[in-house]
């Protein structure tokens, strides 16, 4: 279905929707040929577990894509279109997200935090695990995430940062005291300051990732010992050569704290987000 789609018009990819709606798992919005009218066909697909619409590039109020879909038990991960208008929020209370939905992919435009935090979030699935916030304009002033995610549900376990946003730091300080487990974020936000911190951090696994198209963001081995003490529950620190002047650069101070951290709680509890032997600073080099 996916070449016809591409190469078809709004009209037709409606139409081959029915014909393929009792077997359709996955479906990725072809930019060109999927619009408004093909959100009704898509949402009798009963057996969809992914579903796509960031390569979209019309602005939808965020109550006219959610609605369509809200009956998809099988959905499990949903990707918003790339210019969704999360700014008329008064809309989202009344509208019910797909049931058994576990990762969303938020891009477009939000409104301001006291707005974000009273209405959009209190209606969060409570099956969902992983919020990835990809080019999302409005959050750039994002100072503290525990103002903004009051009530972020603690069954979220994973958030993850594109390159492609705007936000300022320090969010990974913020997202560390929001009840997240795994972070991962592009290096220049990966700010080393947890003074603030207003609730216990759970974090666990930290993922530094290279920026797009920009110079590279060096980090020391004093960076990463400021985020491991920094974040009492943190057990592995994940970074990218990109990002490492030297090769035979030392964070053994930090690798050395991780590792141990995890024998004590694998001895105290044994529950942990990752295998004690992941434990450390782990740097990938590219050939």
């Amino acid at each position: 279905m996916g070449s016809l789609a591409y190469e078809s018009s709004n009209s037709l990819t409606a139409r081959l929707l029915g014909r393929v709606k009792g077997g359709l798992e996955t479906f990725i919005a072809p930019a060109k040929t999927f619009s408004l009218n093909g959100f009704i066909p898509l949402s009798k697909c009963q057996q969809l577990r992914q579903i796509s619409l960031y390569s979209m590039f019309d602005s939808f109020r965020v109550d006219q894509v959610l609605r369509p879909f809200r009956q998809l038990k099988q959905l499990r991960a949903f990707a918003f279109p790339r210019s969704t208008d999360f700014r008329s929020v008064h809309d989202i209370t009344e509208i019910p997200w797909p049931p058994n939905l576990q990762r969303v992919t938020l891009s477009g435009f939000f409104p301001s935090r006291s707005l974000f935090s009273k209405s959009f979030l209190r209606d969060w699935p409570p099956s969902l695990r992983h919020v990835i916030l990809d080019n999302a304009c409005g959050l750039r002033h994002l100072y503290s995430l525990s103002d903004v995610y009051p009530n972020m549900p603690y069954t979220i376990l994973a958030v993850d940062v594109t390159t492609r946003n705007c936000l300022h730091p320090p969010i990974n300080m913020a997202l560390a005291c929001s009840g997240v487990k795994l972070l991962s974020l592009p290096a220049d936000l990966a700010i080393t300051n947890y003074s603030s911190c207003r609730t216990r951090p759970v974090l666990e696994r930290l993922d530094i990732r290279r920026k797009a198209k920009a110079e590279p963001h060096q980090l020391m081995p004093s960076d990463l010992l400021e985020h491991a003490e920094g974040i009492p529950t943190l057990l592995q620190i994940c970074l990218h050569s990109y990002h490492v002047d030297d090769e035979d650069m030392d964070f053994k101070a930090a690798d050395t704290l991780l590792k141990s951290r995890a024998q004590v709680r694998k001895r105290e509890d044994g529950t942990m987000a990752i295998e004690p032997h992941e434990a450390g600073v782990i740097v990938f080099w590219d050939d």
